[in-house]
C-alpha cells in the first residue's frame, strides 16, 4: 500500500513539529525544567499522539 501524503498534510506536520521543539526549548530555559523531566512527559505525550496518526483513515471498509 503506498503512502500518499498531500503538501498540506506535510506543512502541518512540520508546522506541529516546529511548535513543539520551540516549546521543548522555552520549558528547559525559561522554567528550568530538567531534560529527564521533559523526556518523560514526551514518552506519555507520545502515545495518543501516535495513536492518532497511526488510526488517521479510520476504519473504512
Amino acid at each position: 500500500m503506498p503512502l500518499n501524503f498531500n503538501r498540506n498534510y506535510i506543512i502541518k506536520a512540520a508546522a506541529i513539529c516546529l511548535g513543539l521543539i520551540t516549546l521543548l526549548i522555552i520549558g528547559v530555559i525559561v522554567f528550568k525544567i530538567s531534560l529527564g523531566s521533559l523526556f518523560l512527559i514526551l514518552i506519555f505525550l507520545s502515545c495518543p499522539l501516535m495513536h492518532l496518526l497511526l488510526m488517521k483513515g479510520g476504519h473504512k471498509h
